[in-house]
């Protein structure tokens, strides 16, 4: 079930997880730190690594909010762990970016690896529908990214597609214009 998101609870799913953040941050320059600096770290650590993205995906569950953006708040989580702790202290730091890091990457490359695929085969059925690549790769994109994004992206695209990859000249048929250059001798 999705529901639409008010602008006060949109503020609110992305404030909590900071807040969580900024209390680590207090955490971590506090005297009680000093003193138990072993512990502390490896409780700042997983509230930072699993908390904060937990929290934030129980927020965004019910939303239209993609689910992919948990991967941000583990990668600031990361940053924001890496700065704060001591280096003798990030063991579990360490521990996960050696062996959690590379899976979240992998599964990454495989989810674009699979829209663009799935893309690809959604072109290659709209392509005899229409034959202007533009407009196939703008109905495609339309089925596959959000909405707010695919001008941008089919753009993008294009840009590249008719720059770099259309270049041979197009056989003219009986209704085909052609179009000249008339350039300036000096």
């Amino acid at each position: 079930m999705n529901k639409t998101l008010k602008p006060y609870q949109n503020l609110i799913i992305f404030i909590v997880p900071l807040l969580i953040i900024g209390m680590m941050l207090l955490i971590s320059k506090s005297p009680i730190f000093a003193s138990n600096p072993n512990s502390l770290s490896t409780g700042i650590t997983f509230d930072l690594l699993l908390i904060v993205p937990l929290v934030y995906f129980l927020l965004i569950r019910k939303t239209n909010i993609p689910k992919t953006t948990i991967i941000p708040f583990v990668i600031i989580g990361m940053v924001v762990c890496s700065l704060i702790l001591p280096v003798e202290n990030q063991y579990y730091l360490n521990f996960f970016k050696t062996w959690v890091l590379p899976i979240i990457e992998l599964s990454i490359i495989s989810f674009v690896i699979y829209n663009v695929r799935k893309g690809i085969k959604r072109y290659k059925l709209t392509k005899s529908k229409s034959f202007d690549f533009f407009s196939t790769l703008k109905s495609t994109c339309y089925e596959i990214l959000p909405k707010a994004i695919v001008i941008l992206v089919v753009t993008e695209i294009a840009v590249f597609y008719y720059g770099f990859i259309y270049w041979k000249k197009r056989k003219l048929n009986h209704y085909g214009l052609k179009v000249h250059r008339f350039g300036f001798v000096t």
